[in-house]
């Protein structure tokens, strides 16, 4: 009986271990070079020279389908940087769709596209990936 206990114990233990280190953190990426497009999904981080770039995800306040509303709204996709000389928080839009980084001098993150989906519920949109292009100004 003793030695039955003694497999259930070691099986136990070695199950908890067979977990890979940092198993439920978000993953991580290798560096994303400068000049290039990339896909990000809500809540994502991915490495940017020597800065983070994540996605912290979309703020949708435009007008729903047949309603009539005073102002149109707008898709804000709402970024945080954080680099060597600090950390701060932009959004990007149809009206400005380009951020000029200062926590990483001389970056430019801008949408790739137009990447205003349409609407198709009375609820805002949430959860959308978004195309932003990494550059050297």
């Amino acid at each position: 009986m003793t030695y039955l206990l003694h497999v259930l114990a070691a099986a136990t233990l070695l199950a908890g271990c067979s977990s890979p280190p940092g198993a439920g953190t978000a993953p991580t990426t290798k560096e994303t070079p400068m000049n290039a497009s990339v896909t990000m999904q809500p809540e994502r981080t991915l490495a940017v020279g020597p800065a983070s770039l994540r996605y912290d995800g979309v703020e949708d306040s435009r007008c729903p389908p047949g309603m009539k509303c005073v102002w149109a709204g707008e898709l804000a996709y709402k970024f945080t940087l954080s680099g060597p000389a600090g950390q701060e928080m932009f959004g990007l839009t149809a009206a400005k769709p380009a951020f000029n980084a200062t926590t990483v001098p001389g970056a430019t993150i801008a949408l790739s596209h137009d990447m205003s989906p349409v609407a198709l519920e009375a609820k805002p949109v949430t959860g959308l990936p978004v195309t932003v292009t990494i550059s050297r100004r």
